[in-house]
């Protein structure tokens, strides 16, 4: 049990490294051909890493860095390409057990419960955390520019 936790906080930490490492100027100053190319009312929402409709897949990139999953959606009106921007959402759960058959507290299984039926009670008291990964933010392309950006809370 404390191997996956520490491998998780391990992975969350070299996670956060790398992406502390690439920023809008760095990547700017790798690429300062293709950023002096763009209009300066996009380079400044660029340094800002926003990114705006019309933007192209490198001018994405620039704002934001490359994504963490590529889709592909196909409907009525054609194909899309979908850039996902994902970080990890952090939840806990807390569970209190008064002991084998005893009283039991769990937020996640909707409360308060008696009785051992297996998931309920157990002779331990603990903390549970987990981390999902979740998309933040999403950005459409059609025809090699930006649609659609769908920001996720």
């Amino acid at each position: 049990m404390k191997t996956k936790i520490y491998s998780a906080i391990l992975m969350l930490v070299a996670v956060a490294a790398l992406a502390g490492c690439s920023t809008p100027a760095t990547r700017i100053r790798a690429n300062p051909q293709l950023f002096a190319s763009i209009a300066p009312a996009d380079q400044e929402l660029i340094r800002q890493g926003q990114v705006a409709i019309g933007f192209t897949p490198d001018m994405v990139q620039l704002a934001l860095g490359r994504p963490d999953a590529i889709a592909q959606r196909v409907d009525a009106s054609g194909t899309s390409e979908i850039w996902r921007y994902q970080s990890f959402d952090n939840s806990s759960t807390v569970f209190i057990s008064g002991g084998w058959g005893g009283p039991a507290f769990s937020p996640v299984r909707g409360g308060w419960g008696w009785g051992w039926d297996g998931a309920w009670a157990s002779p331990a008291w603990g903390w549970n955390t987990t981390a999902n990964l979740t998309d933040f933010l999403r950005v459409s392309f059609r025809n090699g520019r930006v649609v659609e950006i769908n920001r996720l809370r």
